[in-house]
């Protein structure tokens, strides 16, 4: 008999809550052991809509008259090898991101970087990322409870740790403030609520 095709696998390099095993374990995904890896000139940010993580190109964020301030210039995750189900289920988990390509370098034995491999990563809808009156993506920040989800999976992986100290640094509000949720598509749908409004209004003077 033939042997079965293996199924096609892609590289998903996750560097927020899908670093913790916990995360991976309520969303039922049985993904590969992750591998180390570093996203160069990126920051990771927290202006997704609640504060949820986001990859910000540190190129895009210097023409946008953001201020340097003392955070990684790189991102570190890790590298998932992830099978068609389970991609379509963290497809449907991850709501208000958009897929793109991005060149990781896996760590070496001694922690450094060495091989470059091509994969897949949430980034933020611009339509859902919180509308920062300074625009600087770098001040939103995380809730304790996901900044926690983060770290250990950040010390779970031993990723670097002047990175780790950097997000054990990090400072995080209790809960989710309400200007978290002041996105563009927040303002379009709250305009469109009221227009109905406005024109139910106008139909029931109209009839008096």
């Amino acid at each position: 008999a033939m042997a079965p095709v293996p199924a096609p696998e892609r590289a998903y390099f996750a560097y927020g809550a899908m670093l913790s095993p916990d995360t991976l374990r309520r969303r039922g995904l049985s993904l590969s052991p992750g591998r180390p890896a570093i996203l160069r000139d990126h920051r990771l940010c927290f202006d997704h809509r609640a504060g949820f993580g986001n990859l910000v190109n540190t190129g895009a964020e210097a023409s946008n008259g953001s201020s340097t301030a003392p955070a990684p210039l790189d991102v570190h995750g890790v590298i998932y090898r992830v099978d068609e189900g389970d991609w379509a289920r963290l497809l449907k988990s991850e709501v208000g991101y958009r897929v793109v390509s991005v060149d990781v370098e896996l760590y070496d034995s001694e922690g450094g970087a060495q091989e470059v491999v091509s994969a897949s990563a949430f980034v933020s809808d611009p339509a859902l990322r919180i509308l920062v009156p300074s625009g600087d993506p770098r001040e939103p920040k995380p809730t304790a409870r996901y900044l926690d989800l983060i770290q250990s999976g950040a010390a779970f992986h031993q990723l670097d740790e002047d990175y780790q100290d950097w997000l054990r640094g990090l400072d995080t509000v209790p809960k989710v403030p309400r200007e978290y949720l002041d996105t563009r598509r927040d303002r379009i749908t709250k305009a469109g609520v009221l227009a109905v409004l406005a024109s139910l209004l106008a139909a029931y003077v109209s009839h008096l």
